[in-house]
């Protein structure tokens, strides 16, 4: 064995790719947590909002719609 030989191969020199589905799961993450923190933003800016849209001026609610209490 000469002095000069590398103990590595020269493969592992090489920086090692992603896959596709290692990708296309980074970008599903970010995607999820990105939607995550823009409804907990929403939630904090506008706390009162209604859960559900209901009739407008003097229109009764759709059937099932749910009614908040207040002024």
């Amino acid at each position: 064995m000469d002095t000069d030989d590398d103990l590595l191969d020269l493969e592992w020199d090489r920086p090692k790719r992603a896959s596709g589905l290692t990708l296309a799961l980074a970008a599903a993450l970010i995607f999820v947590l990105g939607f995550a923190c823009g409804v907990l933003t929403e939630r904090a800016v506008a706390p009162d909002a209604p859960a559900t849209v209901t009739g407008g001026p003097g229109g009764a609610p759709p059937a099932g719609a749910v009614r908040r209490a207040g002024p």
